[in-house]
């Protein structure tokens, strides 16, 4: 649900009389609730119903570990809101008196000596009116370490006897799972002793259960992790009993884009301040509000307080790069790349994401992060330095900005880069504020567009996904597969290279990876042969195979071409590589090898060749079987195994 459907919602509940029940308004941590809660849905209860007005109270749940602590906490929150509003002191105490008495009858405290108070006395019954008119709202309920049952029979009472509205702001997903983190030793423990076999068994490649039953003396780390949450987690406890309390689940799904707008230039209508008070970088970022929107979708975070922490982290190296380089030719190039880049990081650390430990000597490389292992994002020390540390790197940020700025120039060499000019992808991201109607104008001139050529190959991933996620929804209903023929078309047809989008993907049934698959796996098979015959094309040169020595002078003389165009196994038949050594005395292996080595120079190795890594791998598959490849001589067997661990070294070097 989009804000003002949540803001509606609160209105209609605030006004019904006859719901005595709490909504919970259901959201990841850091989406936003409760910057929600303060900037709209306090006015929209103050303004719901105009001739008797509710008062808020806000309450976080956080660290609260009793219900002493938590009717203290409210009966505080009550007074000062009181007081506030300059109520008389003993109708103040009186009223606190007459919502606590009811919400937790074992609770007896005393303020200031001036009222004590016994939560068995009826006579505080006749103060309850008092209340009637407050909405409370109870935030963090996921983070709260008193037994759930409990707060929710807490919060019942104030709805019964009280006639309290009450609002809950938490990530339904993860109430009751607090109780996993204490006591571990002792829950690891059970959960390690006799090897008992655990019910609902994983299931197999075809969707099946298991047969095969896990062994459990060889339990990783992450499983067993797993394991204690789903054994200990008391969210089921929730689940049983919250249907007596909550009587409408609201999940709130807010518009990333607008989210970002708000934070950043505030939102008069409703009192917000603008959180960047820098009117200079104010505009700059809203002026690349799409890239942060789009880096911010690709590490599927939508978490507001990490984006707060970004734009506190990323003001300085706007500075030093408007300094530096705003008059660059390339500026917005080195934008593009810090921009991305320290998203990504800050999404990382924000989600305790583990990262690579650089290599020593390098200021800029490129790094898979956990969670996205198809995807290589270009690493910038200085970034990794400010980040986490607050230490600025004047000399590696130079580094950093010519680095992008060498590889840009030498990436214009190649072929012109051919980028998306389509628009419904793009307007399809927020298909959840849409009506039914609109998404299918949307998806008809998704695939017209499609047909026009107006995608990249960068987005066929992306058009599948989304196309086969409607389809769950049931927002799409046409055969995808024409969508499949139409890019298998269109990769036919092409006449230059373009990069192909490899971002992974996450799914929700075993059918619907197969689906995905049986339609984006011979998307990317065609994409990659399609490159590989125009870069041949381009780059014929049979003579190269003749000897070792040709081999030799080939690669001494095209390195720079083979580093422009970030790949070598795209210009070369790993075929006819092999063939080659076949023939190729003991002194020409290690000469081939050698060659292969002035290619893949350790200096250049991580930025220009990722995506020769399958290539380089089915060579040393087909030299290493000897059935395929025999070999006579255990000095030509020592020579090919030298070779081959030169092909390990470089495959690792790329991160394989």
């Amino acid at each position: 649900m989009t804000r003002e459907e949540i803001i509606r919602c609160v209105r209609d509940y605030v006004r019904d009389d006859m719901a005595q029940y709490a909504i919970l308004i259901d959201s990841p941590w850091g989406s936003g609730k409760t910057y929600l809660y303060e900037h709209h849905l306090v006015d929209a209860v103050a303004t719901a119903v105009n001739d008797a007005p509710r008062e808020n109270i806000y309450i976080s749940l956080y660290g609260i570990a009793t219900i002493d602590a938590l009717a203290k906490q409210l009966m505080t929150n009550f007074m000062l809101h009181l007081k506030w509003k300059k109520y008389g002191s003993r109708d103040m105490l009186n009223a606190a008196n007459g919502m606590l008495a009811i919400a937790s009858k074992a609770v007896s405290v005393s303020i200031n000596d001036m009222v004590a108070m016994d939560m068995s006395k009826p006579s505080t019954m006749k103060e309850l009116s008092k209340v009637k008119n407050f909405v409370i709202c109870f935030d963090d309920l996921e983070r709260c370490t008193i037994p759930v049952d409990e707060v929710l029979g807490f919060i019942d009472n104030l709805i019964e006897h009280c006639g309290c509205k009450i609002i809950i702001l938490a990530d339904e997903e993860n109430i009751g799972k607090i109780y996993t983190n204490s006591n571990l030793e002792l829950k690891y423990l059970s959960l390690l002793i006799g090897g008992k076999s655990l019910l609902n068994e994983p299931e197999d490649a075809d969707g099946k259960p298991a047969s095969k039953k896990k062994d459990i003396s060889a339990i990783s780390v992450d499983d067993l992790k797993k394991l204690n949450e789903n054994v200990y987690s008391v969210n089921y406890v929730y689940k049983d009993i919250r249907e007596k309390v909550v009587g409408k689940t609201l999940p709130y799904y807010p518009s990333l884009k607008e989210t970002i707008l708000e934070v950043i230039n505030g939102d008069p209508s409703v009192g917000t301040a603008a959180y960047v008070k820098d009117e200079t970088y104010r505009k700059f970022l809203l002026d690349h509000i799409d890239r942060i929107e789009k880096s911010f979708m690709e590490t599927d975070n939508r978490n507001l307080r990490i984006f707060l922490r970004w734009i506190d982290k990323y003001n300085e190296i706007y500075k030093k790069t408007k300094e530096y380089y705003g008059n660059a030719k390339l500026y917005e190039t080195v934008v593009d790349s810090f921009l991305q880049y320290s998203i990504w990081l800050s999404g990382a650390i924000g989600k305790n994401k583990k990262l690579a430990p650089w290599n020593s000597g390098l200021n800029v490389d490129y790094i898979v992060f956990e969670g996205k292992e198809n995807e290589h994002i270009m690493r910038h020390r200085f970034i990794d330095e400010w980040i986490t540390k607050t230490f600025w790197d004047d000399q590696a940020f130079n580094q950093s900005a010519k680095q992008v700025i060498n590889l840009e120039e030498q990436e214009s060499l190649r072929n012109k880069k051919i980028k998306s000019t389509g628009k419904a992808l793009s307007e399809l991201q927020d298909w959840r504020i849409k009506s039914d109607e609109e998404v299918e104008l949307l998806t008809n001139k998704l695939t017209n567009e499609l047909k026009e050529g107006k995608y990249s190959y960068m987005d066929y991933q992306n058009i599948i996904d989304l196309l086969i996620y409607l389809g769950r929804m049931k927002l799409y209903n046409r055969d995808i597969k024409d969508v499949q023929k139409t890019m298998l078309d269109l990769i036919d047809q092409a006449t230059e290279c373009q990069e192909i989008g490899k971002m992974p993907r996450t799914f929700v049934s075993e059918a619907e990876r197969k689906l995905y698959m049986e339609i984006y796996g011979p998307i990317e098979a065609r994409i990659d042969e399609k490159n590989r015959e125009i870069n041949i094309a381009a780059a014929v040169d049979n003579n190269k195979y003749e000897s070792a020595d040709k081999f030799m002078e080939n690669c001494t003389d095209k390195k720079d071409y083979y580093i422009e165009h970030r790949s070598f196994t795209e210009f070369i038949s790993i075929d006819r590589i092999v063939e080659l050594l076949r023939r190729s005395t003991l002194e020409d292996i290690y000469k081939i090898k050698k060659a292969f080595l002035v290619v893949y120079d350790r200096a250049t190795i991580n930025q220009f060749y990722m995506k020769d890594i399958s290539e380089l791998r089915r060579l040393k598959e087909m030299i290493s079987n000897r059935e395929f490849f025999p070999i006579t001589g255990r000095t030509r067997e020592i020579a090919i195994e030298s070779f081959t661990e030169m092909l390990e070294q470089v495959m690792t070097y790329l991160g394989a």
